[in-house]
């Protein structure tokens, strides 16, 4: 995956009472599993938010492998059903 980072963004608000803000934006990346802002050498903001992330992406791949299997199964028991008749 490629991550485009931006050096410093500016953003510019409304003026209010007449005087404009403008804040200043330092470079960052959003955590993968929090969406808080990260160091830009990093994908996660903490070890906590990696080792989450790894659990999930597990428990994802377990889930479509019971998936797969099941429907493959299904699809073959029909298979068998249909050939018998």
């Amino acid at each position: 995956m490629t991550v485009k980072i931006l050096t410093c963004a500016k953003i510019i608000y409304p003026p209010v009472c007449g005087i404009t803000m403008v804040e200043h934006i330092i470079q960052h990346i959003h955590c993968r599993m929090c969406g808080k802002a990260a160091p830009p050498d990093n994908e996660y903001c903490s070890d906590k938010c990696k080792d989450e992330h790894k659990a999930f992406l597990k428990k994802k791949r377990t889930q479509y492998i019971i998936l797969f299997g099941f429907a493959f199964g299904m699809m073959l028991l029909s298979l068998i059903l249909f050939w018998r008749t």
